[in-house]
């Protein structure tokens, strides 16, 4: 975030064209205005989806009510492949049902 934050610092200060040149700074303003959104949905993303929570303490009080359960709960695993060897497919499957 920091590094994002300096590099706008820097655009804004250093690389945006002087006024007097309207058509240079117009398309020198809309560019940089496209990059400062895109910097800013990049840092929301890393903000949200960085975020990591300690579920240990949640995951141990529900470990008695799934142990009561008759059958352990049914889980899909999507496992996305693309021209993968099958002993390396295999081995992902063996894993996940592990």
């Amino acid at each position: 975030m920091a590094l994002m934050g300096r590099y706008l610092y820097w655009r804004y200060t250093a690389t945006l064209p002087s006024p007097e040149d309207l058509l240079d700074w117009i398309a020198g303003a809309t560019f940089i205005a496209i990059e400062t959104l895109a910097l800013l949905a990049g840092g929301l993303s890393l903000f949200f989806l960085g975020g990591v929570r300690d579920r240990s303490a949640e995951s141990d009080a529900h470990r008695g009510w799934v142990a009561e359960q008759p059958r352990p709960p049914l889980v899909d695993v999507f496992i996305c492949t693309y021209n993968e060897e099958e002993r390396l497919v295999e081995r992902t499957i063996v894993a996940a049902l592990a």
